[in-house]
């Protein structure tokens, strides 16, 4: 049965609680953690909530009746949640509540209200047991599970968490390597690129394919040093040939085509971005495709070691400015990528019009 017969069902935490609500998800799988507005009580009042998880059900399995469960609204902000006033239980018609206990809320000031009532104070105490059991599997496990948080007070738990899985447990290069993304992106810490390459070093040091791609970032542009296009070669050409890694092989490509310690060459680049778009394709990574996808679209537009084409060109670059916006809100390089990307969208269809009306012109002008 394909994904388009199913449905997301997703478990809602509103404040004053002891219970989630089940609500179907307009917009495929929301991520726990993600603010929601979804309807309450006989009026339907739109009131603001946190996704707790969300799956996908056949309509028969579903957790509940298709035909009186509700959708969420929209996706809301941490501001909202955190406005919202804790709701009392009454008034549930047309919403369904989960038979999963999420614990009561609890009565706090002065912190972050954000949690009053919520799943995350069960899971914050959950994690504090597993430290003080010297559980460090546990606790690597709830880190990873909780790395994408938006929450803050999550966010800085985690950072804990990596450390002290690091402390104890010095071959452990998932740690470093997640540790040092927090220091590289400024995510609930100053952002600090000598110690976000210090670590990305510590985990490449013991192989660790993304930490071996993320010194050569370092390195490329200059993050934590002067840029070394020397070392950045060496890191990406270890990640390329090592493990065929899309991400390195792609910025390879860049250092042939701007001629970066190596004698320029479009054709070796493109030669290394097809095989990055081959690659990343077969192996399903994700996060680097549209980086890969602008590079080809620009080969194209540009004709740059092919003939050009601008349609393809267009096509790529469409692909690459929508990968972009799904990454701005975790990406802060996001934004710059989406600005070149649209500048070389309106360059082919300037393109692609003129010929429209040259296409035109010139049947005007065809003798009767």
């Amino acid at each position: 049965m394909s994904e388009e017969e199913r449905y997301w069902f997703c478990d809602v935490e509103i404040k004053g609680f002891q219970k989630t609500m089940i609500f179907l998800s307009p917009w495929g799988k929301l991520e726990p953690g993600t603010f929601v507005m979804v309807p309450f009580g006989d009026d339907s009042d739109p009131v603001a909530g946190m996704v707790m998880r969300c799956d996908l059900f056949d309509a028969d399995d579903a957790p509940s009746p298709m035909e009186v469960t509700r959708a969420v609204l929209r996706p809301a902000t941490a501001e909202e949640y955190a406005a919202q006033k804790p709701l009392r239980q009454k008034g549930l018609d047309g919403a369904v509540e989960s038979g999963d206990d999420i614990g009561i809320g609890l009565e706090r000031t002065g912190k972050d209200s954000t949690y009053e009532g919520s799943v995350y104070e069960q899971e914050l105490r959950q994690v504090d047991f597993f430290i003080e059991e010297e559980d460090w599997r546990s606790v690597m496990f709830w880190a990873l599970k909780n790395h994408e948080t938006e929450i803050p007070a999550v966010g800085r738990k985690v950072m804990e968490c990596y450390r002290l899985c690091m402390e104890n447990d010095p071959d452990n290069t998932a740690a470093a390597l997640n540790l040092g993304t927090f220091y590289y992106t400024g995510r609930f810490v100053k952002q600090n690129y000598v110690k976000a390459f210090e670590l990305y070093r510590q985990s490449a040091e013991q192989g660790e394919l993304r930490a071996i791609c993320n010194c050569g970032y370092c390195f490329y542009y200059g993050r934590h040093q002067a840029v070394d296009y020397e070392k950045a070669h060496s890191y990406f050409s270890l990640g390329a040939v090592l493990y065929g890694d899309p991400n390195c092989l792609y910025k390879l490509g860049d250092m042939y085509l701007n001629g970066y310690h190596v004698a320029k060459n479009e054709i070796y680049a493109l030669m290394l971005y097809r095989r990055a778009y081959a690659t990343a394709r077969c192996t399903k990574e994700h996060d680097c495709m549209a980086d890969i996808q602008l590079r080809l679209g620009r080969c194209f537009l540009r004709g740059i070691g092919m003939p050009r084409d601008v349609l393809k060109a267009h096509k790529f670059l469409q692909k690459a400015l929508n990968g972009f916006f799904a990454r701005s809100r975790k990406d802060p390089f996001a934004l710059g990528l989406v600005r070149d990307t649209r500048e070389l969208i309106t360059e082919a269809e300037q393109i692609l019009e003129q010929r429209i009306l040259d296409q035109m012109k010139g049947r005007e002008e065809e003798p009767e």
